[in-house]
Order: structure tokens, then C-alpha cells, then sequence
């Protein structure tokens, strides 16, 4: 177990930092325990999350020029009008990276406090950890090419 351990902090969680699925499928290349893998995958999303969230004020001012001329008419800036700050955790492990998801997220911040922010952010990883992680572990055998297995 201990062994799991050790080997899922290069390998599932460092790459869980930069896009969630990228931990579960290393975890399943290693052959690592199933819940090491989701924890792992889990703390490496939340851990650049909260990075970004606390130091977000140096961004702020980026973010919101960025928002406001190049997401103002495309699909994305509908879909966070409409949906909000659940809509944006809700893509950031699926279609977003955790990077631009807690960035878009940072925009919310003056309707939503910080830590409401990582609440939210840490239900929708915890939910997509356990969804990526299972589908890897129980069908990777038949989809994933032989170099993941």
C-alpha cells in the first residue's frame, strides 16, 4: 500500500495538477490501488485549484480584460451566464483544465467567496475522480492502447 503511495505522488498526481484524467490514467498504467489513484488524482487538481484561487488577485485584472473582449460573444460566456460558477466547476475536470477552470472561477469571485470556490470545485473533482477512475480501471482493458496497459 505504502508502495502505491509513493509511486502516485510523481505519477498520478502531478499530472492531475494540469488535466484530471491524466492521474486515473496513470494510476492504471502503474497498476496502483484504485482509491490511491482517486485520492491522488484528486488532491493533485485541488492542489493547483487552491494555488490559483489564493494567488488570484495577482491575475485578476487579466482575467476580467480577457473575459470581457475575447469570451463575450461565444458559446463558453453563454454557457457561464447561464449556468455560473456551478457551470464552470462542473467543466473544468471534463472540458477545461484545472488551470482556466479556476481562473473562469476567479471571475465569480465577487459573488462567491474563496472558499466557496474550492467547496465547489472540491465536489465536482471528487465526483469526476471517481467517475474517470472507475471507467479507467474497469473498461481501460478493452479501450486503452497496449503502452497505457
Amino acid at each position: 500500500m505504502w508502495d502505491d503511495i509513493l509511486k502516485a505522488i510523481p505519477a498520478v498526481f502531478l499530472p492531475s495538477m494540469l488535466k484530471l484524467i491524466l492521474g486515473p490514467l496513470a494510476g492504471y498504467g502503474l497498476k496502483l490501488n484504485i482509491f490511491v489513484t482517486m485520492i491522488a488524482s484528486l488532491a493533485g487538481m485541488m492542489t493547483i485549484v487552491t494555488i490559483i484561487t489564493y494567488s488570484g488577485q495577482l491575475f485578476r485584472a487579466k482575467i476580467e480584460k480577457f473575459f470581457s473582449n475575447h469570451l463575450r460573444h461565444g458559446k463558453l460566456y453563454k454557457f457561464i451566464e447561464k449556468w455560473g460558477l456551478w457551470g464552470v466547476v462542473a467543466l473544468t475536470p471534463l472540458i477545461l483544465m484545472p488551470i482556466p477552470g479556476a481562473l473562469l472561477a476567479l471571475g465569480f469571485q465577487q459573488k462567491h467567496t474563496k472558499q466557496e470556490i474550492l467547496l465547489y470545485m472540491l465536489i465536482s473533482g471528487a465526483v469526476w475522480s471517481v467517475i474517470f477512475t472507475l471507467v479507467i480501471y474497469f473498461l481501460g482493458h478493452k479501450v486503452l492502447p497496449d503502452f497505457i496497459k
